[in-house]
């Protein structure tokens, strides 16, 4: 069993670099995507990876949607990313502290600042406030496997159930995330689990957008959309 310590890794940084910043090495050979643990251990897919953070310490809570095997993925070193002129980063954090990484704002069009007035919220603002869901209308789960089972998993059998009943155009069923992201647009939503529910989220499956900013983000001015935000 891996047990090897590294330091915690910076909030700067894509959640896709963090596992790079824990001592994983990610090898492209072929375009076949592996990674290498601290412990020397291969891991060659999604699943391995599963089972690898279910039976290690992993003080660094490094989760499966850190992971990517896609090859067209391409983490470059952090001194090699351009950045963009400083003349031109009108506030440095849009957010004002409340994501884990920064939210630079851009604009190199015009003297338009009214993005200073802008108010940021990091959580679901409900208007009126009585649309707020009540916790004994939410759905809950018992899961002990990280929400791993879509079968078994009450939460993740909500999320199916409505995109059984309200179908997609093609008529395909659809379970929400697939180890942590959605492969594919869900009109009828998702379901997460949540603070009533059993499992932990520190390795729960079916949390993802609870888990806030992930990558890093900038507020860009343009001329024809005005504000947009680039990943």
């Amino acid at each position: 069993m891996c047990r090897e310590r590294v330091s915690s890794p910076s909030d700067q940084v894509s959640c896709l670099k963090l596992p790079l910043r824990c001592g994983f090495v990610r090898n492209v050979k072929s375009k076949k995507i592996s990674y290498v643990a601290p412990c020397s251990h291969v891991l060659c897919c999604m699943s391995a990876v599963r089972h690898y953070l279910s039976v290690t310490d992993n003080p660094q809570k490094l989760r499966l949607d850190m992971f990517c095997f896609s090859p067209d993925l391409v983490l470059e070193n952090s001194s090699d990313e351009s950045q963009k002129e400083s003349q031109f980063v009108q506030l440095p954090d849009l957010s004002r502290g409340m994501e884990r990484m920064a939210i630079s704002v851009y604009n190199d069009i015009d003297s338009d600042r009214s993005c200073r007035d802008f108010m940021y919220s990091a959580e679901r603002v409900y208007n009126p406030p009585s649309l707020k869901p009540k916790s004994q209308f939410v759905c809950n789960c018992f899961c002990t496997d990280g929400c791993a089972n879509e079968l078994t998993c009450e939460c993740r059998i909500f999320t199916w159930k409505n995109s059984v009943t309200f179908a997609n155009p093609k008529g395909q069923e659809d379970r929400g995330y697939q180890d942590g992201r959605l492969e594919s647009r869900l009109p009828t939503g998702i379901y997460e689990c949540n603070q009533t529910c059993r499992c932990w989220s520190g390795c729960c499956q079916n949390r993802v957008i609870q888990n806030g900013l992930q990558f890093p983000l900038q507020a860009v001015s343009t001329e024809l959309c005005t504000w947009c935000m680039y990943l």
